[in-house]
């Protein structure tokens, strides 16, 4: 059923083909990296790469940290997919500046001057994206940084300047609609749509919320260092041996939410894509119990939908996402609504298929 499912919301899914300049391949670079991470076609044995694909971005990022993002385009790239899904823009801005001021080859130079545009755009600062995008399409004219610097240009109600940009924008062949600004489609859009599909929304990290008091209670206090403990190899990437510190921490102190949600999301990135479906049973569990220690924190609720569209339970994610709408951050609805979405579509491919006996 995944597999089926996944095709067919990928074909949902509209990539912008690139149009790389003669002689602007750059073997290894960031672009071709971060096409990886999106895809998740990245070692599932590797650390960082478990993090990603359980959506945990936040604690990927913390181990990612004492690596040099500046130099290595891998660990760039890793860097970039996340901080872009957690709409962390300021910090890839940054980032690119930093890797933009060494040597860089035509390509790797337009996707970072393109991505600096995006970004630059989604915080509202359209004249500093628009000298982005002139740079990225200097070094690289791809359909993708046409279409960004359209969606500028209308921003600035520049509308003639922006329909140009969006012809040079249109893909190929007759059966695509015309670009325009609401349909204008980077290949940043599709970080979102593609993780999506897979892991449903980023999990959210929840810290020892214990306060000082109770820190003074010799229970309390061994079980916040058995969860430390257990953060220090989630870092190295041993879940299984965190997951029992976790549990241990539970054994003298149920009552903490955040001590289930650490062994749910623990459990779920040893499990998720390695195990099936079956054996997240146990990790919808602990997240529900999180939930019910403390029922009215969005951030539990978004786990365990996480959790449940791992597990293919696409109505019972699509349920608890829809009711946890009022709860959310506004910067967080529109994704939820997306999740929400898929869910559904999901559904109804499902029972065209019943229906039609496949």
């Amino acid at each position: 059923m995944r597999n089926l499912s996944l095709f067919f919301l990928s074909c949902m899914t509209v990539a912008v083909v690139l149009v790389e300049p003669a002689g602007a391949v750059d073997s290894a670079n960031v672009e071709d990296y971060a096409t990886e991470v999106v895809n998740l076609k990245i070692d599932p044995t590797d650390p960082t790469g478990k993090l990603i694909r359980s959506g945990r971005y936040d604690k990927a990022l913390s181990v990612m940290a004492n690596g040099n993002a500046v130099q290595e385009n891998e660990i760039l790239a890793k860097s970039i997919v996340c901080l872009y899904l957690l709409d962390r823009y300021q910090e890839i801005i940054d980032l690119c500046k930093r890797r933009l001021a060494l040597h860089n080859r035509r390509s790797t130079a337009g996707y970072l001057y393109e991505l600096v545009g995006v970004c630059n755009h989604k915080l509202g600062n359209q004249r500093d994206a628009l000298k982005a995008f002139d740079m990225a399409i200097e070094a690289a004219p791809t359909k993708s940084a046409y279409a960004g610097r359209g969606l500028v240009y209308s921003a600035l109600n520049k509308t003639e300047l922006a329909d140009k940009d969006f012809r040079q924008a249109q893909p190929s062949g007759n059966s695509f609609p015309p670009v325009t600004a609401g349909t204008a489609f980077t290949q940043f859009d599709n970080y979102i749509l593609v993780m999506q599909r897979t892991v449903g929304l980023p999990a959210v990290e929840v810290e020892d919320e214990s306060n000082r008091s109770s820190r003074s209670n010799s229970n309390r206090k061994q079980a916040s260092a058995l969860r430390e403990s257990g953060e220090q190899l989630e870092v190295t990437g041993q879940f299984k041996e965190a997951a029992n510190r976790y549990k241990q921490a539970i054994a003298i102190c149920d009552n903490d939410a955040t001590l289930w949600n650490a062994l749910g999301l623990c459990n779920l990135t040893d499990l998720y894509q390695s195990s099936g479906k079956a054996n997240l049973a146990e990790v919808v569990s602990q997240l529900r119990k999180a939930c019910s220690l403390s029922s009215t924190d969005w951030r539990y609720r978004n786990n365990l939908a996480i959790a449940e569209y791992s597990a293919e339970n696409f109505d019972e994610a699509a349920k608890i996402m829809r009711s946890s709408l009022h709860m959310l951050p506004a910067k967080r609805r529109s994704n939820a609504n997306h999740l929400i979405g898929i869910c559904e579509s999901v559904k109804r491919f499902s029972k065209h298929l019943d229906e039609n006996g496949n």
